[in-house]
């Protein structure tokens, strides 16, 4: 019996630990993709399929990669193929920022972490913000699982005249920060769909765009090798 309490414990442990793991993987985070184009990195690849054949598929461009060739055959790809790789990743790290700077919620794009975002709204939250605030957040969360901090919370920004009033007494805007904090999170998390496409789309098309620089690499080291 004290056995089967044992496996029974350590099942619901590991479940939760499980659950816990898929929580921080799932749904999607928007401030994946804010990061990652906050780097500046993703913006520079992108500039290439902007110039497109001018440069990337100009004969003068494709000469200029068959030099590569004197530092022997290539590992992986071909010059044309390194060529293709770097064009194609590009296009996909263009996509995701479009997704990104389109589509991504405004407030993760300002404020990569909530706390900016909080103090930002505590200066300035018009009550046409807080009227925003309170719509997206009380559509997200079921009240059967809104704590009662969040309800109290909450109801200082519910009506046009809570709003105005919260507006003008800070200690009321103070108070109305659990509000500001659970509305960043869920815009964080809003359309994991999108959100999972614009990081996809960049982190593949940046590894692609890696590639043949890593190539290129290693032809170079087997050549000071004389392998």
């Amino acid at each position: 019996m004290i056995g089967e309490e044992q496996v029974l414990r350590s099942g619901s442990a590991g479940g939760g630990l499980a659950a816990a793991a898929l929580a921080q993987v799932w749904p999607p985070r928007w401030t994946w993709s804010a990061r990652l184009a906050r780097t500046r990195v993703p913006a520079l690849v992108s500039l290439i399929p902007l110039l497109g054949y001018v440069i990337i598929l100009s004969d003068e461009f494709h000469a200029a990669a068959m030099k590569f060739e004197q530092l022997g055959g290539g590992i992986w790809f071909s010059s044309v193929g390194r060529i293709h790789l770097l064009y194609l990743g590009s296009v996909l790290v263009l996509l995701g920022l479009t997704i990104y700077w389109a589509l991504g919620p405004r407030s993760i794009q300002s404020y990569l972490h909530s706390r900016d975002y909080v103090d930002a709204m505590v200066r300035d939250g018009a009550p046409r913000k807080l009227k925003r605030v309170y719509m997206q957040v009380a559509e997200a969360v079921p009240p059967t699982t809104r704590p009662h901090e969040l309800v109290e919370a909450l109801a200082l920004i519910e009506t046009d005249e809570a709003r105005y009033l919260t507006y003008r007494d800070g200690p009321r805007m103070h108070q109305a920060r659990i509000v500001f904090e659970e509305h960043w999170r869920v815009r964080d998390r809003w359309c994991p769909a999108l959100s999972a496409a614009s990081i996809l789309f960049m982190g593949a098309g940046l590894a692609l765009v890696a590639m043949p620089s890593i190539e290129v690499f290693f032809m170079a080291m087997r050549k000071v090798a004389g392998i």
